[in-house]
């Protein structure tokens, strides 16, 4: 059973971003009673797509335990920055609990900055110095 307070990233690729629009595209036209298109245009546009998206979601015992987070991915020895990070979500509280919250944010990293066929780990950095590992195996994503 998964921890729904353990730390996990959410990927959001181009393979994501495909069927999601894919999935609103085909609802839209539905609700229109049109035939289901895809544009070819919108497809390559997704298919060129320069950034991985990473929804980082975590658990802390205070309401902006998250504010200040950043993140890097690890995959070797080097270290890969995001090329921008949203501001973290403040913290909602967890269902049946006093002391625990739950907050996210997104980071979008350069594909072509690491390998995404590689095996890699996100680094969360807070600003009081704790870090927190996820790992993250590129191969077995499309």
């Amino acid at each position: 059973e998964v921890d729904p307070c353990g730390p996990h990233a959410i990927l959001r690729t181009r393979h994501y971003w495909l069927e999601y629009f894919g999935r609103r595209e085909a609802a839209e036209s539905k609700r229109q009673k049109q035939d289901i298109r895809m544009p070819e245009a919108k497809i390559q546009e997704i298919l060129q797509m320069p950034y991985l998206e990473v929804e980082i979601r975590l658990c802390g015992e205070e309401e902006f335990f998250s504010e200040g987070a950043e993140v890097a991915l690890q995959q070797g020895t080097q270290t890969i920055r995001p090329v921008d990070i949203g501001p973290a979500e403040r913290g909602r509280k967890n269902p049946g609990s006093e002391t625990s919250f739950r907050s996210r944010f997104t980071a979008r990293f350069a594909y072509s900055d690491f390998d995404p066929k590689a095996e890699g780990t996100f680094v969360i950095f807070f600003p009081d110095g704790k870090l927190i590992n996820i790992p993250a195996d590129f191969s077995s994503i499309q």
